[in-house]
C-alpha cells in the first residue's frame, strides 16, 4: 500500500502543499493534477481494504488487461 501511495504523495500532496506555501499557482495546479492521478491507485487501495477473506493464504494480483486487481485465495 505504501508503495501505491508514495507516488501520489511524493507528485501530488507536497508539490501542492509547496506551492500553498509559496503561493504558486503553476505547482498548485501540477500538484492536484497529480493527485487526481493517483485516484486509480487509491482505488486499488480502497478495495484491498473491502476485502475480508476467509482464508490467511491469499495472493493479491494485477489484472492483466482492465484496471484493477484479481484475488486468489487457497481454499
Amino acid at each position: 500500500m505504501i508503495g501505491a501511495l508514495a507516488p501520489t504523495i511524493a507528485l501530488g500532496v507536497l508539490p501542492a502543499i509547496l506551492a500553498i506555501a509559496v503561493a504558486s499557482p503553476f505547482w498548485l495546479g501540477m500538484g492536484l493534477l497529480m493527485i487526481f492521478a493517483g485516484g486509480g491507485d487509491l482505488t486499488i487501495i480502497l478495495k484491498l481494504l473491502a476485502c475480508r477473506c476467509d482464508s490467511k493464504d491469499v495472493l493479491y494480483v494485477d489484472h492483466p488487461y482492465q484496471g484493477g486487481l484479481v484475488r486468489f485465495e487457497r481454499q
